[in-house]
């Protein structure tokens, strides 16, 4: 079973015992700084989903906007709303269904 776990300024992506991925934020900086995948899983597939829990992490604390400074994931980020500079207005992010793509 897929879950996601936050301890401080990381969320990890579980299945079971064995960690699938990790990203590291600060919500003092409004800031995720790194997405690292674990696992044979796709990096689409891992890095969407840490992404979306973090974000809704910032969106729950009031945070209206975040930027991203892991450019190597750029594509990924940006297919789920980040603009070219890796940033993020969460204002309605969360009005409607999440999905993956």
């Amino acid at each position: 079973m897929i879950s996601m776990k936050r301890q401080g300024e990381s969320y990890i992506m579980y299945d079971n015992d064995i960690i699938l991925g990790n990203c590291d934020f600060s919500l003092i900086n409004k800031t995720i700084y790194k997405f690292t995948n674990l696992s044979d899983l796709s990096d689409k597939m891992v890095i969407i989903n840490l992404a979306k829990a973090v974000l809704n992490f910032f969106d729950l604390h009031g945070v209206s906007n975040v930027k991203c400074l892991d450019t190597k994931n750029k594509e990924i980020l940006t297919s789920i709303g980040f603009n070219d500079n890796l940033e993020i207005c969460l204002i309605g992010y969360f009005d409607s269904p999440c999905s993956l793509s």
